[in-house]
């Protein structure tokens, strides 16, 4: 009965990792991981997370993670009509809060279940903070993932790592936009267990100094791997900023430089005293004024793009187009009305906290029940519906979005390129101006920002076990 029950809960790991990739391929335009191998298999890890896009935020740890995570979530979230079976299917636990109104007693089945799988080198995943965060700073973290390392440690599990995981979104409201899963240096419970116990104590769930004082480990570590700025202007300025002093010379028009690269940058530039940082920003102001005035971005003015390559660029845009576009046509088709669905929820009026999470929620109710309909109506006249389904719902609905982001990039190269023909005799300027501005940035850092190296691994697919480790941190 145990060989079934485990093997039934792998199965289900499987399709729920399998379900969370083939989300977060269609929900993200560009998916980055730095340092997810630490998620290792030999071992109990708990991760702790930031908590900044609601159910978005498993989904993408669920398809980043080597290894299947089992979470923590408020017992509210059962009562969502279609979520308890969702929550159900990927192993979740439920937590019950006094601020829910709940019985707090009800938590140690839950507990006791973290423990047992801890116990087995699993993987248990918390966002520490509690509750969605909507701001640009870690807010003050809760002391449940104190206890439960504590408490699995004390109940058996040996060796229990916690790896802090920071969820950094371009634009979590957004769909198709690009997010950076990155993962710090873990915490070593029997490293720091002398600390922890310092003074005395049995160091378990109880013991409220230990909890304290590895609270603030978690605390510091999850900063770490977080984002700190004061609000959302100085994020983006000191980004943007970053992003002109990291494009390669000659890049492709369509290259973007990675979010791992562009956030240690910006960070950088944030610690620096004002008086230091304000030469960058006013290069940054003065050379994003000129490119405004001409309709231009900074992909247009670096050296080496030119408009034989611009050209080629839309040469391969067309070509994508020309090959997908039968299946495209009919994954549009068969997709249509989801599509409509999600995009009536997206209409209403609703927080920008509550966005993202609201249209991801829609979506995976609607495109599903949408595509087995479609498989049940074609049970009549076709001899294997189900191959179909699966060919003209989710491939179908790839190639349709494949197909056009290709127009999109054709209709925006197109203005790019009668732009940057009226604007030729200015280019040589403009890009003075953007010398100036990189010239700028490599100062107050001290060095080259293009030598500030940090280990990517693009896509939303993990590093299999065993792969080297990530390379060196950006110097402090």
């Amino acid at each position: 009965m145990a060989t079934s029950a485990s093997t039934l809960r792998s199965s289900a790991d499987r399709l729920v990792q399998t379900l969370g990739r083939l989300i977060t391929k269609a929900w993200f335009r560009s998916v980055e991981t730095q340092g997810m191998d630490q998620i290792s298999s030999d071992r109990p890890i708990l991760v702790c997370a930031t908590h900044a896009n609601g159910f978005v935020d498993p989904v993408l740890l669920v398809a980043t993670s080597p290894r299947p995570v089992r979470f923590l979530a408020k017992s509210t979230l059962w009562k969502v009509p279609a979520l308890g079976p969702l929550l159900g299917l990927a192993g979740v636990l439920p937590v019950f809060r006094r601020t829910d109104g709940s019985d707090t007693s009800d938590n140690a089945k839950s507990f006791a279940a973290c423990d047992a799988e801890l116990a087995v080198d699993g993987v248990i995943g918390i966002f520490p903070e509690g509750t969605v965060n909507d701001t640009l700073r870690l807010l003050p973290l809760r002391t449940g993932a104190a206890r439960i390392a504590l408490g699995a440690r004390a109940a058996g599990a040996d060796a229990l790592r916690i790896v802090p995981v920071g969820l950094l979104y371009e634009d979590k409201a957004t769909p198709r936009t690009r997010v950076l899963v990155r993962a710090r240096d873990p915490i070593d419970l029997d490293d720091v267990w002398p600390d922890l116990v310092r003074g005395g104590g049995a160091g378990d769930a109880d013991d409220h100094v230990a909890v304290d004082r590895l609270t603030a480990l978690i605390t510091e570590a999850l900063t770490d791997a977080y984002v700190s700025y004061d609000d959302e202007s100085d994020l983006q300025h000191l980004e943007h900023a970053a992003r002109i002093a990291l494009r390669p010379p000659g890049a492709d028009p369509s290259h973007l430089v990675p979010m791992a690269r562009v956030e240690p940058v910006a960070r950088r530039l944030a610690a620096l005293p004002p008086e230091r940082l304000r030469p960058v920003l006013t290069e940054v102001d003065a050379y994003t004024a000129q490119l405004d005035l001409l309709g231009l971005a900074d992909r247009d003015v670096v050296p080496g793009n030119t408009l034989p390559r611009l050209q080629n660029r839309l040469n391969h845009s067309a070509a994508v187009i020309v090959v997908l576009a039968p299946l495209a046509a009919l994954g549009a088709g068969v997709n249509l009305p989801p599509l409509a669905a999600v995009r009536v929820v997206s209409r209403r009026p609703m927080a920008r906290i509550s966005r993202g999470n609201m249209l991801m929620l829609a979506s995976i109710v609607a495109f599903p029940l949408t595509w087995l309909g479609w498989a049940v109506l074609a049970r009549r006249r076709l001899r294997h519906p189900w191959r179909a389904t699966l060919l003209a719902g989710p491939l179908g609905g790839y190639a349709a979005l494949a197909c056009w982001e290709q127009l999109d990039r054709v209709r925006h190269a197109k203005v790019q390129w009668r732009r940057i023909r009226r604007s030729t005799d200015l280019l040589d300027g403009l890009r003075e101006r953007r010398a100036a501005v990189v010239g700028a940035v490599d100062d107050v850092l001290g060095v080259p920002a293009r030598s500030l190296s940090a280990s990517v691994v693009p896509g939303p697919w993990p590093r299999p076990a065993g792969a080297a480790a990530p390379g060196p941190p950006v110097p402090p």
